[in-house]
């Protein structure tokens, strides 16, 4: 299953946004170490730390 998800994450990373549109990619929150080897491989990637998803949620809502 990891793997499958590797792949899903990675095709995420892999498309072509256009303008100034950005690609939120989330990991597995258990792995920390994936998801720094995900960042890793995608240019431009930026890392988060673990948040909750209401506060993710309400934040993508904020205009």
């Amino acid at each position: 299953m990891v793997a499958k998800d590797d792949a899903l994450r990675q095709a995420a990373a892999a498309v072509d946004a256009p303008g100034d549109t950005k690609v939120v990619i989330i990991g597995d929150s258990t792995d920390p170490r994936g998801q720094r080897r995900l960042a890793r491989q995608v240019e431009g990637a930026l890392t988060v730390e673990a948040m909750d998803l209401r506060d993710l949620t309400d934040f993508g809502r904020r205009p």
